[in-house]
């Protein structure tokens, strides 16, 4: 948890020197929908329920000098279905991702969390803060649209009724132009 805010912070620095050097940065919009499994913490049985996600926000990502480096910050809002009678609203959602660009294909990692959520599991509701977030994944960039796929682990840490963990896999896609912050 600490980790990922530190390498949010750094991240921050990083686009803010960037664009003070002119070093391309970019704004744009994602949209991601994910499928996952997952179980309340804690719970002895061998099985895993099955959920789907939806999340989209704005993103700013500035590509570091001449290095095949891309850095990349994401705000999200999401919605997540455990199953028929459960559900979770993240509020904000925040990543830092980091990317190797090698032509059009990028490994990236990710690591963030989502700042507030607000759930029910079966009639049981519940609020969280800091939750947890990691991904690793591959994109395939081409020109301004970038397609990721990736593999995700998040963590609902519930303040009332046992925390939830969730794996599994996220679809990403982004539009982005080149942005200009005014000096």
């Amino acid at each position: 948890m600490a980790t990922a805010l530190l390498v949010g912070l750094a991240g921050a620095a990083t686009t803010r020197g960037a664009a003070a050097q002119d070093t391309p940065t970019w704004g744009g919009a994602d949209v991601a929908a994910s499928t996952f499994s997952w179980r309340r913490m804690g719970d002895a049985s061998p099985g895993w329920g099955r959920g789907y996600g939806a999340a989209w926000g704005p993103t700013l990502a500035v590509q570091q000098g001449g290095l095949p480096l891309r850095f990349t910050g994401l705000v999200q809002f999401d919605v997540k279905a455990f199953d028929g009678s459960s559900w979770a609203v993240g509020l904000t959602s925040t990543a830092f991702e980091a990317a190797l660009r090698l032509g059009p294909f990028e490994p990236q990692a990710r690591a963030g969390f989502t700042l507030a959520t607000l759930d029910d599991f079966a009639g049981q509701w519940s609020a969280e803060l800091f939750s947890p977030r990691v991904e690793a994944g591959l994109a395939v960039h081409v020109r301004r649209v970038r397609v990721s796929l990736g593999a995700q682990a998040e963590l609902l840490w519930r303040w009332f009724g046992p925390s939830v963990l969730e794996r599994g896999f996220v679809l990403d896609v982004r539009i982005e132009r080149p942005w200009y912050p005014s000096q």
